[in-house]
């Protein structure tokens, strides 16, 4: 990568240019892939809705093989974020009752205002966004704002992307 940085910039080629020319080397991958190419969809992204329990969020979560659910209205509008690491804050912290906190609709612990990516971003935004606000799953909206996939960084290096 080095080197081929190097040659860029000896060529006067742009980044992007390079990436065009090269789009399987790993920088040419990580200038073309966009979010949507990367992120889970479907049966893979756990999404819920503010009024779900907790313990919906969490059998959606664990449906879905994923560390958070995303929260949603019925319109799709990103609401929030729940994590595995939510839930055990949670749990953990003094005079916690499991039932109550099971039962509890997941709007009352979730992360009000994630950071979010839109899908036509290029992925290795993603990367950047992962590094700067230290988080490990960053939900995915498209231009209307509405929750349409979830990125995880462990995602990232089979997709070789990092």
């Amino acid at each position: 990568d080095a080197l081929a940085m190097a040659m860029v910039e000896a060529r006067k080629f742009t980044v992007e240019e390079y990436a065009g020319n090269h789009p399987a080397g790993a920088i040419g991958r990580a200038l073309t892939l966009k979010v949507e190419d990367v992120m889970r969809k479907g049966d893979a992204f756990a999404k819920v809705k503010p009024e779900s329990t907790v313990l919906e969020s969490l059998m959606a979560m664990t449906r879905a093989k994923s560390g958070c659910a995303v929260v949603a209205d019925a319109q799709g509008a990103l609401k929030g974020i729940f994590t595995d690491g939510d839930f055990r804050r949670i749990i953990s912290s003094e005079g916690a009752d499991a039932s109550d906190v099971l039962s509890a609709p997941v709007s009352k612990y979730m992360t009000t205002s994630p950071r979010s990516i839109k899908s036509d971003s290029y992925a290795a935004e993603i990367v950047k966004v992962f590094e700067k606000m230290q988080i490990d799953d960053l939900p995915v909206v498209d231009n209307a704002g509405c929750a349409i996939g979830l990125v995880d960084i462990q995602d990232l290096p089979k997709m070789k992307v990092i």
